[in-house]
C-alpha cells in the first residue's frame, strides 16, 4: 500500500471514530449529514467502521449500532422516495397543469423517520396512480368569475 492510500485510510478511520462519538452523544443529524457529503465508496467504508466502533462500545446492548443502521436505511430510503416524488410531481405538473396536493402533515409533533419515509412513499404511489389513470387527484377548480352584480339586486328585491 502506498503512503497516499495509508494516509487516506487513516483519515477515514479518524473521521469514522469522531462520527461514532458524535452518534453516541446524540448528534445523529451531524453524522448523517457528514456521511451524505462523502463519496459513496468512502461512505460505505465509514458506515462499516462507525458500526464496528459502536458495536465495540456496547457489545451486549445493540442500542447504538441498530439505531445507526436504521437511521442510515431511513435516510437512504427517504432520499430515494423524495427524488421519486419530485420526478412524479414535475410530470404531474406538466400533464395536469397544476401542482399535486401537498403531503399531509403528521398527527404527532415528534419526528419519526420511519413515518416520514412511509408518508413520502405513499405520496409517490398516489402520484404514480394518478398519472397511470390520467386523472388529477383534485378536480380542477372552475375559472374565477367576476362577482355577480345581479346577486345583490336579487337580494334587495327579496326584502
Amino acid at each position: 500500500m502506498t503512503d497516499h492510500h495509508q494516509e487516506l485510510e487513516n483519515e477515514i478511520r479518524k473521521q469514522s471514530h469522531l462520527l461514532a462519538l458524535a452518534w453516541r452523544k446524540g448528534q445523529a443529524h451531524r453524522v448523517l449529514d457528514a456521511l451524505a457529503e462523502v463519496e459513496p465508496m468512502a461512505r460505505s467504508l465509514m458506515a462499516i467502521l462507525i458500526h464496528d466502533q459502536l458495536t465495540r462500545w456496547s457489545p451486549y446492548d445493540c442500542r447504538w449500532p441498530m439505531s445507526f443502521w436504521r437511521a442510515m436505511l431511513d435516510r437512504s430510503m427517504m432520499g430515494i422516495a423524495g427524488r421519486q416524488v419530485e420526478a412524479l410531481g414535475s410530470e404531474y405538473r406538466e400533464r395536469f397543469g397544476t401542482d399535486p396536493p401537498p403531503i399531509p402533515k403528521p398527527q404527532t409533533s415528534q419526528h419519526d423517520p420511519e413515518e416520514s419515509t412511509r408518508r413520502v412513499a405513499s405520496q409517490a404511489e398516489t402520484l404514480r396512480r394518478a398519472l397511470e389513470i390520467g386523472a388529477p387527484l383534485v378536480p380542477p377548480r372552475p375559472p374565477e368569475r367576476a362577482p355577480d352584480r345581479f346577486l345583490r339586486g336579487s337580494q334587495e328585491g327579496a326584502r
